[in-house]
């Protein structure tokens, strides 16, 4: 990965920060496959560096810390087991839905 980011780099003639490395293999997917690949976000490649969805979900990641661990807990209402978190967080960041019952 760390050539691949050295070549983000090279390429896009910028620094690769932590968010851009996040978000490389959606901008792999997109270069490789192009914008049709079903589920796909329908940016061009190359436009997801830096759009933000890194934080979105961190904001959203952190807003539970502290909440304690439920089975089947799956929202803020119910508290979370691990799934239920991860889909909860992915879904309300606006990241990605991740329905609940995602394999």
């Amino acid at each position: 990965m760390n050539t691949v980011y050295e070549n983000l780099a090279s390429e896009l003639n910028q620094e690769i920060f932590l968010e851009d490395k996040t978000n490389a293999q959606r901008i792999y997917t997109l270069a490789k496959y192009g914008v049709s690949v079903p589920g796909g976000n329908g940016l061009p490649p190359g436009q997801a560096m830096g759009d933000g969805s890194f934080s979105a979900l961190m904001a959203e990641a952190t807003r539970y810390i502290g909440y304690p661990y439920v089975w089947g807990g799956s929202s803020p209402a119910t508290s979370f087991d691990c799934s239920g978190y991860i889909c909860w967080v992915y879904t309300q960041s606006g990241v990605y839905h991740l329905s609940r019952i995602t394999a």
